[in-house]
């Protein structure tokens, strides 16, 4: 494989790098909007509920005291699983910024141009 072929490929990997840390930046956004908003409908169906009459259901505790332990479920599952998430989310982009430092310390050595940078800089030296 040619420097030249090496060059055409590290450009593709640039592009596809900055692509997926865009799209990896608008998921966390919209993770944020989500979290936000089923936040705020948790908050209105509780108020809702602070209404109501308490009243038995099968036996197993009030309406109310379901609908909170399932709440308490569900906020604990998704903490879970958004933990996790984050945490992987979070290794993912450290990979791709240490992968495009790698790239473009590849195409400062070996990129159009770097011979004649590296002229410019013995020139310099010797002056």
């Amino acid at each position: 494989m040619s420097v030249a072929d090496m060059n055409k490929r590290v450009r593709a990997l640039v592009e596809w790098v900055g692509r997926e840390q865009a799209s990896a930046l608008d998921r966390g956004r919209r993770r944020d909007a989500l979290e936000k908003a089923l936040r705020e409908q948790a908050e209105a169906e509780k108020m809702a509920e602070d209404g109501e009459e308490v009243q038995m259901v099968d036996g197993y505790g009030s309406a109310e005291q379901q609908q909170q332990l399932r709440t308490s479920a569900v906020e604990f599952a998704s903490q879970a699983v958004s933990d996790s998430a984050l945490e992987m989310s979070a290794q993912t982009m450290k990979m791709m910024e240490e992968l495009m430092e790698e790239l473009i310390r590849f195409q400062e050595k070996f990129g159009p141009g770097a011979k004649s940078r590296e002229r410019d800089r013995r020139l310099a030296a010797v002056v």
